[in-house]
């Protein structure tokens, strides 16, 4: 009942939806890890631990937040086709609630993100504020960010969301040629 084939203009529909998600895959690769390249290639493997440490609290929480909005907006919003009433309600719901998460996440860092990190790491790890509070931004507007990469993918429109981490991606090329 069951035989291998080849549809054209399925192959068509899964190339459409899935390539730009291969090449998202690599841009998050560089916007995830191209911080800690540019940091330790310029300042030294000493400067990239107490970066690097920091980076994993903030990014940790953020991943966290993340995928869990992640979770439980994309159910809520693939049930319903962009431009519905439904689908706006709810579209606006999950913006609202990532919002105050975001807001949440920054202040959290900016307010105890050096006792955090101490907490998480010892006091070997003196860092400046400033710099938890920045990582802590970074992580707050990464998360704001996943409200329309969500609406995205429940749209099935991976090539927006591709455009939107190509914009990411390209941020830090643009840092590595400032600092030549």
């Amino acid at each position: 009942p069951y035989r291998l084939g080849y549809d054209r203009q399925q192959t068509g529909k899964l190339l459409s939806f899935g390539l730009p998600l291969l090449v998202n895959g690599i841009l998050l690769f560089w916007i995830m890890q191209g911080d800690r390249v540019i940091v330790g290639s310029l300042l030294g493997m000493q400067e990239l631990a107490v970066y690097g440490a920091v980076a994993i609290l903030t990014g940790g929480v953020t991943q966290l937040v993340m995928k869990t909005s992640g979770s439980l907006y994309l159910p809520i919003l693939s049930g319903h086709k962009p431009g519905d009433d439904a689908y706006a309600r709810r579209y606006e719901l999950c913006g609202v609630i990532t919002t105050l998460l975001a807001l949440v996440t920054l202040i959290t860092f900016g307010t105890f993100g050096v006792t955090l990190v101490q907490f998480a790491y010892g006091a070997a790890y003196a860092i400046p504020a400033a710099l938890v509070a920045l990582l802590g931004l970074h992580g707050a507007f990464r998360i704001f960010r996943s409200w329309p990469q969500i609406g995205f993918l429940a749209a099935g429109n991976t090539k927006n969301l591709l455009a939107a981490n190509i914009m990411s991606a390209s941020g830090l090329g643009f840092m590595l040629m400032a600092l030549k």
